[in-house]
């Protein structure tokens, strides 16, 4: 008679890493876990978008200090659960955390909540920051994700593009700069002049 092994359970990092992650498609804690951030990024946004409105701002301030609090809590958590949890990717102990820190996902989630603690060792106001979370929305979207893998495959396209457009952006300018300086220097005084007047006129167009 065989015994049957029975089936060891997953360290704890990896069962982390899975629903932070959501790499498996019937993992439900991953789903809650996606649904929890996304929904707390949203509040945070939208918190930020309307306290700069000055009324509203006066009579809910406390309201919108909790929400700034408990979001840079989560979001704080969130990001050293990510450095310590086990990412294939970035399995090495030390050389992996690095690489992975400098990730671009890794450094979303790094200024999602650096800017709240900054001020506190320099006195700056980086509260515009805040709207960087946004970009925290693209980690948990499966459209988002989806968008990003579009872009990384048509680098190189998109490359080619943003050169051509540069190049035709450079000598549009040079010409109407030789030809306009004279008639209208306020606006054709120099080339960088010229390319601003370029910038506006391709994104009008």
């Amino acid at each position: 008679m065989t015994v049957e092994p029975v089936p060891q359970a997953a360290p704890p990092k990896q069962v982390l890493y899975e629903i932070m992650e959501g790499t498996a498609e019937d993992n439900l804690a991953a789903a809650y876990f996606r649904l929890f951030m996304t929904v707390i990024t949203l509040v945070n946004v939208f918190a930020v978008i309307i306290e700069t409105v000055e009324p509203i701002r006066a009579q809910y301030f406390s309201f919108f200090l909790i929400i700034d609090i408990v979001s840079i809590s989560i979001f704080t958590v969130e990001y050293i659960l990510r450095i310590c949890t086990l990412n294939p990717r970035y399995s090495h102990p030390v050389t992996g955390r690095l690489r992975y820190a400098v990730s671009p996902m890794a450094l979303i989630d790094l200024f999602a909540f650096l800017p709240f603690y900054i001020p506190f060792v320099i006195p700056l106001d980086l509260r515009f920051l805040r709207l960087i979370r946004l970009l925290k929305l693209g980690r948990y979207s499966d459209a988002m994700r989806t968008f990003q893998r579009v872009l990384y495959k048509s680098r190189e396209e998109l490359l080619l593009s943003l050169t051509i457009l540069l190049v035709v952006l450079v000598m549009a300018s040079s010409i109407m700069y030789y030809a306009e300086r004279d008639v209208q220097p306020d606006k054709f005084l120099s080339i960088p002049r010229a390319m601003w007047w370029g910038i506006v006129t391709l994104a009008t167009v």
